[in-house]
């Protein structure tokens, strides 16, 4: 029998780079503060250091935009988008302070992509609504459905969402997702999904859920919450962003490319007021 050796290559990783900002709570006004902090200002600085980085595939605003509810402050936000120039133009989900259909009228144009997925060569990224009547989160069945139909299982996934889907333990968690077990029960039918990636804590964490699946929480533009069990706290009005780099490692066996391993790592990017 003529048996060919197996066709082996060395080890090719590729790397995406996506900048995650979140929680900025603008006003109608450039001046007014949240808890002591001039939001328009941290949110000017936020983007302007983003615009440093020229080799990021993907930039992703994962909600509460508005503190005010007004549509000025959605006008700020994409003025100061539109300022810096930003490599990438920025996808965005609503928060629980947010506005959604206000929210699309006035981020358009090139600046902003309004789509709820990214196609990238190895990886979709999903941005998954959780907005509900309440400040806590709600992850819909038909969210969910759009998910499934649209998951391409040759590809990896991360998900981005607003409300934390674990509990972090402090004051928050009273306006976290609400139907966790139902939500972790969709995730779990699919292992290409790698990772969480949320805002709405205010503070850059790495969570666990189940299956030991990571959760990235982002730091806020606007405060730091501190971790008090019972009430909101400024912790630091010093602004935050995080960069989130998927390192996939594939090999040719047989003139197929297979993934022999996938590393996300997260750095976070806090500037001085």
């Amino acid at each position: 029998m003529n048996t060919r050796p197996q066709t082996q290559t060395p080890a090719l990783t590729q790397v995406v780079k996506i900048a995650q900002f979140s929680d900025c709570h603008l006003f109608a006004d450039k001046q007014a503060e949240h808890f002591g902090a001039n939001v328009y200002q941290n949110l000017d600085k936020i983007l302007a250091d983003i615009s440093k980085q020229r080799d990021l595939d993907a930039i992703i605003f994962t909600g509460d935009l508005s503190q005010d509810h007004s549509r000025e402050s959605y006008h700020l936000f994409a003025e100061l988008v539109a300022k810096h120039n930003l490599v990438q133009p920025v996808h965005f989900l609503a928060g629980n302070h947010d506005d959604f259909d206000l929210m699309k009228q006035s981020l358009t144009g090139s600046a902003f992509a309004q789509t709820d997925v990214i196609e990238l060569d190895d990886w979709q990224l999903f941005l998954l609504n959780s907005t509900s009547s309440t400040p806590a989160g709600v992850v819909n069945e038909s969210d969910l459905l759009t998910l499934s139909s649209e998951l391409n299982a040759n590809k990896q996934q991360l998900v981005f969402m607003h409300h934390h889907p674990v509990d972090a333990e402090y004051f928050i968690d009273r306006h976290g997702l609400t139907n966790q077990p139902y939500f972790w029960q969709a995730i779990k039918r699919y292992p290409s999904i790698r990772a969480i990636a949320c805002g709405h804590v205010h503070r850059g964490m790495q969570l666990v859920g189940p299956e030991q699946m990571p959760i990235f929480t982002c730091p806020a533009t606007s405060i730091m919450f501190g971790q008090d069990p019972e009430q909101l706290i400024a912790e630091s009005l010093t602004p935050g962003y995080q960069v989130l780099t998927l390192a996939l490692e594939k090999q040719l066996r047989d003139r197929q490319e297979q993934v022999q391993a996938v590393n996300i790592d997260v750095s976070y990017h806090y500037l001085s007021n």
